[in-house]
C-alpha cells in the first residue's frame, strides 16, 4: 500500500463565482515510497504549512531558556474559516483485544480564505 497523496487544489475549482483552472503556486508534495522519500515529503509539507501560515522557520533546534518575550505573530495570509471545518469521529479497535479502542476526530473538510484577495481554498477528503 502506498502513502496517501495530498491533492491541495483540484484542476478546476469554483472560487468566488468564477472558475479557477490552477491553484496558487505551491511546491509539489513528492510521493513517499520509502523512508527517505517520506522524510522529503514531510519537509515539503512542513515548509508549505509554514509559508501558508506566515511562520518563521525555527533556527538552532534548541529548546532554549530565553527570557526574551516574543512578539505576537501576525496572522497568516490564509485564514481558516473554522465554522466551515467538517470533522468525523473514527473508532479504531485493537485486533488483539476487541475491548481496547481509541476514538479520533478526523478532519474531513477545511476552508481557508486568502486575506489579500478574498478567494477561498476548499479541501475535502
Amino acid at each position: 500500500m502506498g502513502a496517501p497523496i495530498c491533492h491541495i487544489v483540484p484542476p478546476s475549482t469554483v472560487v468566488n463565482d468564477r472558475t479557477q483552472t490552477h491553484g496558487p503556486q505551491m511546491a509539489e508534495i513528492p510521493e513517499a515510497t520509502d523512508l527517505a522519500s517520506a522524510l522529503a515529503a514531510i519537509r515539503v509539507m512542513t515548509d508549505l504549512i509554514r509559508r501558508l501560515s506566515n511562520q518563521e522557520p525555527k533556527r538552532g533546534g534548541g529548546t532554549g531558556g530565553s527570557t526574551k518575550q516574543k512578539e505576537p505573530s501576525k496572522p497568516g495570509r490564509y485564514v481558516e474559516k473554522r465554522e466551515a471545518r467538517t470533522v468525523n469521529e473514527i473508532v479504531v479497535h485493537s485486533k488483539d483485544d476487541p475491548e481496547v479502542q481509541m476514538t479520533f476526530k478526523r478532519i474531513d473538510g477545511l476552508t481557508f480564505v486568502d486575506s489579500k484577495t478574498g478567494e477561498e481554498w476548499i479541501w475535502k477528503r
